[in-house]
């Protein structure tokens, strides 16, 4: 869980709370309901011009005890969806390191089966090493790199 407290700091809390008092208004402004010439019901802040309407009463506001528990619905929905998104990344990385990892043993299977191709159709020709020197391989030298191409062979190929 993440500790919200430490991502938000008290002048933000305040001004959160002068928000939902300042949305919370409009919501204080007179309501009336009245039946149009159509027989529909209208629910408006402002009369109708022929003043024939019911003044509704605003609801009255929640007690303390439920904007509180509100409250932490919120805060849980928010840690929730925080660490769904964390999750996410970090199952998004774990794809990615697993994908090049899988791809890395498909260039290590390659060369490997490459190497042992090479290997088993040497012949007396000389191997050019990794310095660039080229260097004849003696038969057991020779079998000693086919023997390291197929263990790099089981290794890497599925």
């Amino acid at each position: 869980m993440v500790n919200l407290r430490s991502k938000f700091s008290r002048p933000a809390a305040w001004l959160c709370a002068l928000f939902a008092a300042w949305a919370w208004l409009p919501l204080q402004a007179d309501m009336y309901r009245w039946v149009d010439e159509h027989g529909g019901t209208v629910y408006s802040e402002s009369p109708p011009p022929s003043g024939q309407a019911v003044e509704l009463e605003p609801p009255p506001p929640p007690p303390p005890d439920e904007v509180r528990a509100a409250e932490a619905r919120e805060k849980s929905a928010i840690e929730h969806a925080f660490d769904a998104q964390e999750d996410r990344k970090r199952a998004a990385q774990d794809k990615a390191k697993q994908d090049a990892a899988a791809e890395q043993r498909t260039t290590s299977c390659a060369a490997a089966r490459q190497n042992l191709e090479t290997l088993q159709n040497l012949g007396a020709r000389p191997v050019r090493m990794p310095n660039g020197q080229s260097h004849h391989l003696s038969e057991q030298e020779k079998a000693a790199k086919i023997h390291e191409a197929r263990e790099q062979i089981a290794k890497y190929c599925p």
